[in-house]
């Protein structure tokens, strides 16, 4: 049918533009993932769009069962994820504790406010996680989250956090990267690019791309190994 009466709907999608033109609603009684097509017939063309659902039983749920943090590789450097908490309830509840479970890692720190409340079948930030990376290693564990809820799957939740610690460094130099245009008529500056490994271990140069316009990269050659501590032409 009609689409609502809403000014941010249309039947007519203007060149260029983005227009609401149907509004979908999802009912499950089976938890799990759904998925399905919308035909969309125009007169121009028609479209098919998959849709895909996840639907969640009744609890308190993580965003990300898994935390993954991007790899440290500057002693000292921190990395930030937001924790998360989906309450698929009915009442609302409120983070009473958030905590590294044993052996806990120095590296890892988090911060929440207590009392924080996550409303009936609502998303919401409760807590963030830090890592500092100190010393090397690849490096998991688990956070666990209480509330104030005695009922099994509302009383506490966990999830797990992965992070990467490696120190070192791709370097370029600036003469290399630095192109100087003189006045018209413009003509094309080439440089070659030397990148310099100074991570413990060999590089595979795989791909290489710049999304400014008025650069072009000239014969690259993919799946180049850049060995410890040399430099590389790619």
């Amino acid at each position: 049918g009609r689409p609502p009466d809403d000014k941010h709907w249309s039947w007519v999608v203007p060149p260029h533009k983005k227009m609401k033109v149907i509004g979908l609603s999802f009912h499950s009684v089976s938890a799990g993932k759904h998925s399905g097509f919308v035909h969309v017939r125009t007169d121009k063309d028609d479209l098919v769009i998959p849709v895909e659902l996840t639907v969640m039983k009744g609890g308190l749920h993580t965003a990300r069962p898994t935390m993954v943090f991007e790899t440290i590789i500057i002693p000292g450097q921190k990395k930030d994820l937001p924790i998360a908490l989906l309450n698929a309830g009915p009442n609302p509840l409120a983070i009473l504790e958030v905590t590294p479970l044993p052996p806990v890692d120095p590296q890892l720190k988090v911060s929440f406010r207590k009392g924080t409340v996550v409303h009936a079948n609502s998303e919401r930030v409760v807590a963030q996680a830090t890592y500092t990376g100190t010393r090397e290693g690849r490096f998991m564990g688990t956070i666990r989250v209480r509330t104030n809820s005695s009922e099994p799957g509302y009383h506490d939740v966990d999830m797990t956090y992965q992070s990467r610690v490696l120190f070192g460094s791709i370097q370029t130099s600036s003469m290399n990267t630095t192109f100087m245009v003189g006045p018209p008529p413009h003509k094309p500056v080439e440089k070659h690019v030397i990148v310099h490994n100074q991570f413990p271990f060999p590089l595979l140069l795989t791909s290489a791309l710049i999304p400014d316009p008025h650069f072009e990269i000239l014969d690259f050659v993919p799946d180049q190994v850049v060995a410890v501590g040399a430099r590389a032409d790619p």
